[in-house]
């Protein structure tokens, strides 16, 4: 598989976990679905054309702009915290989809 197939794997797989979490904290699936998908989607691009190599500041970074996106969709802290945990989580099951289909 190619990089960008690799990259649009994740953000579906993580993207879904941002829903199921948005569904645990009362609130619309979409809205998950959509913080995570932007968040990674704009970290990405941001720390490829700045040309940066260190997981923690991107890591730290897409917490942050998931969270900006979230108060931009008027989701609470509590229901923003949650999708990031979905997100966070199903990072793991993107890790084993990449591993069978690789």
């Amino acid at each position: 598989m190619t990089e960008v197939e690799l990259a649009v794997v994740t953000i579906l797989t993580c993207s879904v976990g941002g829903a199921l979490g948005a569904k645990n904290a009362k609130a619309e699936a979409w809205k998950g679905f959509v913080i995570i998908a932007v968040s990674m989607i704009v970290t990405m691009v941001m720390f490829t054309l700045l040309n940066v190599d260190n997981d923690v500041v991107v890591s730290l970074a897409s917490i942050v702009i998931a969270g900006v996106v979230g108060a931009i969709l008027k989701m609470s802290p509590r229901q923003t915290s949650l999708v990031i945990i979905g997100g966070l989580l199903f990072a793991v099951v993107a890790a084993v989809l990449i591993s069978l289909i690789s």
